[in-house]
């Protein structure tokens, strides 16, 4: 899967507003670095009934050295969506989607939401079987994503926690996204009618995600907030 895009197949082509969409792996693939790495997967179980579980995740793209676009995320090994994905091949969905505005048209029809949204395709491909290596470079990609530095900042995980902690790596077969900004699509006929555009409010009102400012714990509250927080402020 070389290139900068991913192909458009059956699975992953948008098929309403085609202009909104986009198959350009460095959006696709922002959209959930944007979103501090919240997906959600969604999956068949061992009952059959379709599940969805928010999840904290990464992409890792090795397509540029010829190999897969990987997704991993982690959680504890006891859970039914780790037990349901631990065969090769399952087929699993991955979402991820931010809202970047409230759109107020003329009329109730036309009110939409500025977004940005993601869409994977793939199956699940388990790391190797007692592959400590793997398992690490999946683990410390997934917290270097959302939270750059900590993993050599903090405490490494010991062996107990490696035992409970498990990985779902899904090979991503497909991808896009689609994407709505700008204004609403008011109607010709709303905005010739000077009564209803005399009367009624209509833009946007645009959303992001700001932080206040860290709050330390009791026993580092004399100390400076280190870079690895500062950093990451959203203001």
């Amino acid at each position: 899967m070389s290139g900068a895009e991913y192909d458009k197949t059956r699975a992953n082509t948008v098929q309403r507003k085609k202009d909104r969409a986009s198959y350009d792996k460095a959006v696709v693939h922002g959209i959930v670095q944007a979103n501090h790495g919240i997906c959600h997967v969604a999956f068949v179980d061992e009952e059959g009934m379709p599940q969805c579980m928010p999840m904290l995740g990464c992409v890792d793209d090795r397509s540029e050295q010829g190999e897969e676009v990987w997704m991993y995320f982690h959680g504890y090994t006891s859970t039914r969506i780790m037990k349901c994905l631990a065969d090769a091949g399952t087929p699993m969905v991955v979402t991820c989607t931010l809202v970047d505005g409230l759109v107020f048209a003329l009329n109730v029809s036309n009110h939409s939401l500025n977004y940005r949204s993601a869409v994977f395709h793939g199956v699940s491909y388990p790391l190797p079987a007692g592959d400590r290596q793997a398992k690490d470079h999946a683990m410390t990609r997934v917290m270097e994503s959302v939270m750059p530095g900590r993993w050599d900042e903090a405490r490494p995980i010991d062996e107990t926690e490696w035992a409970s902690v498990g990985v779902i790596r899904m090979k991503v077969e497909s991808a896009s996204a689609k994407i709505r900004k700008g204004t609403p699509g008011n109607d010709k006929n709303d905005l010739a009618n000077k009564d209803l555009t005399s009367r009624v409010w209509s833009g946007v009102l645009p959303l992001r995600t700001v932080s206040d400012p860290p709050r330390p714990e009791p026993f580092c509250a004399d100390r400076p907030v280190p870079q690895t927080v500062r950093g990451l402020e959203l203001k």
